[in-house]
Order: C-alpha cells, then sequence, then structure tokens
C-alpha cells in the first residue's frame, strides 16, 4: 500500500512538474495600440530618424521611392494610427498604406506610389493627378493598381506640409479612416484576406516631395491565437523567418503539435532556408492527401509510420522531433555532416530509438534540441503514467521554437 501511495505521488509531482511549463500564463497575442515604428523594415530610399520617430519615406527628389513594411502577418480586424507630413516640393506622389498585401511582393517604382503589383488593397494619399483621378489632392482606397478607386474623396489635408494624425481601422468589410479626428471614409468593401501582410510605401516620378510618417501605432491579433507568455518573442521570430505554416496559423500554439503539422513546419523551415519552394511528388499514404506532407515525402523529411499510414493526427514525440529536423537540414545541405565523436551520452539512451539516436545528439551537441533535466533527454513516452500526460510530446510552440533555432543556426544569408 505505501509502495502505491508512493508511486501515486511521484507520478502526480512529475505531472504537476510538466503542466506547470505548458499551462503558465498563457497570453492572447492581440497587440494593443502598439508602437511599431522602429519595428517597420526599410527598403529603398526609406530613412530613419531615432532622434524623432521619424520615417522619411521618399526624399524631395525625382524619381525616389521608399517602403517600410510590418514584418508580422495583421490577420482579420486592425487598426493603425499614424501620422504624415507630404509637401516642400512640386506634389508628387504620394504616400499609401498598403494592406492585406503579399509580404514579399515586388512592386513597381516611380510614380505608381511604389504599391501596384502588390497584390492588396491601399489608403492612399495622392498628391498626383494620374488618370482618372480627381483634379484635387485625394485620399482612396485602392486595389491592386492606383488608378483602381473602390472610393476616393477630395482631401486638402493631403499636402499643406503639416502634421496629421490618420486612422485606419479595418472590422470585417468595414473600413473607416479619419484625419484628425474627422471621418474621410466610412465604407463596405468585400475584402479579399488571401494575403495578410501591410507596408507603407511612397514614390515620385517627375514631381517631387518630402514624404514622412511617425508614431505608427497598430491594435490587432498576431499570425497565432494563443501562446505561452514566454514564447511570445519566439513567436515573433518564427514570424519574421516565415516559418509558420498556413496549418499553424490562428492556432493555439500551446497545444501538442501533430505529426501533418510538424511535417508541414519542416517544409516551412526548408523552403525559407533555401528561399525556394519544394517540389510536390506523388506520396503512398492512404490516411492523407495534403501538399505539404508530399513536398516533406519528397525531401526525405518524413517516411510515414508505414509504407502506407501516414498517422497525421498522431502527436509527435521528441526523438521524431529531431530526427524530421536533422533530415530538413540534410535535404538543404546534403554534404552536412551529423555524426557525432562525442562520448557524451543521455541517461536514457537505451530508450532512444535506433534510428533516432544520431539526429538526437547532432541536435543535442547543436543546442537545438535539449534535455528534459536529470541528464534525460525523454525520447518518447515509454511508461503509462508518461503516456497519460504526453510527456514525450512537443506542443506547438515548442516546435516553432526548435525551428527557429534550426534557422538561426543554418541560415547563411
Amino acid at each position: 500500500m505505501k509502495k502505491s501511495i508512493v508511486l501515486c505521488f511521484l507520478c502526480c509531482t512529475l505531472f504537476m512538474m510538466l503542466c506547470s511549463t505548458a499551462f503558465a500564463a498563457q497570453t492572447e497575442n492581440y497587440i494593443e495600440n502598439k508602437d511599431i515604428t522602429k519595428d517597420l523594415l526599410l527598403e529603398n530610399q526609406a530613412t530613419y530618424d531615432a532622434e524623432t520617430n521619424t520615417i522619411l519615406l521618399c526624399p524631395n527628389r525625382t524619381w525616389s521611392s521608399g517602403k517600410a513594411k510590418y514584418p508580422f502577418e495583421v490577420c482579420e480586424d486592425f487598426t493603425v494610427t499614424f501620422e504624415y507630413m507630404i509637401g516642400g516640393g512640386t506634389s508628387a506622389d504620394g504616400i499609401i498604406l498598403a494592406f492585406f498585401a503579399e509580404k514579399d511582393s515586388i512592386t513597381i517604382d516611380g510614380g505608381y506610389l511604389n504599391f501596384e503589383g502588390c497584390g492588396g488593397y491601399g489608403l492612399e494619399f495622392d498628391t498626383y493627378r494620374n488618370t482618372n483621378d480627381s483634379r484635387y489632392a485625394h485620399i482612396a482606397i485602392v486595389r491592386d493598381y492606383v488608378s483602381n478607386h473602390l472610393i476616393s474623396v477630395d482631401e486638402p489635408r493631403v499636402d499643406d506640409e503639416q502634421w496629421h494624425t490618420a486612422v485606419l481601422k479595418v472590422s470585417g468589410n468595414n473600413v473607416l479612416c479619419t484625419i484628425d479626428g474627422d471621418t474621410v471614409i466610412d465604407t463596405v468593401i468585400e475584402f479579399d484576406k488571401t494575403y495578410r501582410y501591410m507596408y507603407f510605401a511612397a514614390s515620385t516620378g517627375s514631381c517631387r516631395d518630402d514624404h514622412y510618417i511617425r508614431n505608427v501605432r497598430f491594435t490587432g491579433r498576431a499570425a497565432y491565437s494563443n501562446a505561452s507568455e514566454w514564447a511570445i518573442e519566439e513567436m515573433d521570430k518564427a514570424e519574421l523567418y516565415n516559418l509558420i505554416p498556413d496549418i499553424l496559423k490562428g492556432q493555439d500554439m500551446t497545444q501538442l503539435i501533430t505529426r501533418q503539422e510538424f511535417a508541414a513546419l519542416s517544409v516551412r523551415l526548408y523552403e525559407s532556408l533555401c528561399k525556394a519552394d519544394a517540389e510536390i511528388v506523388p506520396e503512398p499514404f492512404d490516411d492523407i492527401d495534403d501538399n505539404d506532407v508530399a513536398k516533406a515525402y519528397g525531401l526525405g523529411i518524413t517516411k510515414g509510420t508505414s509504407d502506407h499510414l501516414f498517422a497525421p493526427e498522431k502527436d509527435i514525440t521528441r526523438e521524431e522531433v529531431a530526427t524530421m529536423l536533422t533530415r530538413t537540414l540534410k535535404a538543404y545541405l546534403p554534404d552536412l555532416d551529423t555524426s557525432s565523436d562525442s562520448t557524451f551520452r543521455f541517461a536514457d539512451d537505451h530508450a532512444i530509438s535506433a534510428w533516432a539516436k544520431e539526429s538526437v545528439y547532432f541536435m543535442a551537441e547543436r543546442k537545438i534540441i535539449l534535455g528534459v533535466g536529470d541528464n534525460k533527454f525523454a525520447p518518447k513516452n515509454t511508461t503509462a503514467s508518461e503516456e497519460a500526460i504526453k510527456y514525450a510530446n512537443s506542443t506547438r510552440e515548442q516546435a516553432l521554437l526548435l525551428a527557429v533555432r534550426a534557422y538561426e543556426a543554418f541560415n547563411e544569408n
């Protein structure tokens, strides 16, 4: 009886220790009125002045352009508040806030506000009269092209060499724009939300102006719906490195990751390192039809749980994670030496499957996957009590952390 009581106590203690991290301080990653000016990534002639927290999108000279991109997804509803000033030249071409746009779109410089080609929408502050434009400076919602006005309003505060505060609020299909507290646009647009990024851009053509923004503030939800407090920074890195696959977008990051989800994560890691898409190849699995799994199979990242089964909903163990990550890196760097000359062994080395040992120690030596304490690796759930609490299984946020470490360790650019 005493042995049973002691065993029960130890199992309960182990359960509480493992769950303390998983359930500690879970945070809905909702960003509230955050100043993101310094987070914007600058391209072309755009420059940042730290003393005034001001971005000059493009300078007062002809045929210049600049862009300031927000590196994280802007999911669904959001609000952007910013100050802008345009002027000092010969009135051209203006500023645009692109949204629901492609992340790495190639846009046209010059007299198109550095916008056309983004595959999205834009709130434009237009100071130059193009074809089909109003004869006056105006604010408009455009799609794909600056000439494609969904709604346009004449507005003298676009080009008066004064600082003004603008707000763009998107709620469902309703879009609201205010200038200095005055409602300028309030309408409904059936948005295509295929793309989820935003950026500020400006350009000049044969005419010119200075184009400034400052105090850019953002309210909205990030690409994931929930994460432990310790994981927020890593989730942001994962988004910055383009490591979050579509299957995990908007998901609860504290939940266990499945084999299908980890295959998609592995493929995204490979594609982000290679900066190219993996090939979709025919795969032999009868229990799933998924492009990412097909890519993972083609790259040699996964072989399935049998010749014809993949077990997509099955939780993935730590030794499986180590193996799939190692195979991902080998697919990226075919000559990568994953063998080990070290005599170090985990205390539970006997529990590590033979097919996983090289990968486990390669990952450990590279400090990508660490032990769980007491010099143990916990390769798989080896006892009934461990299986009950999923002792050796990885959560989505833990898996993304490992992908971030692997990306930072092996990214050559």
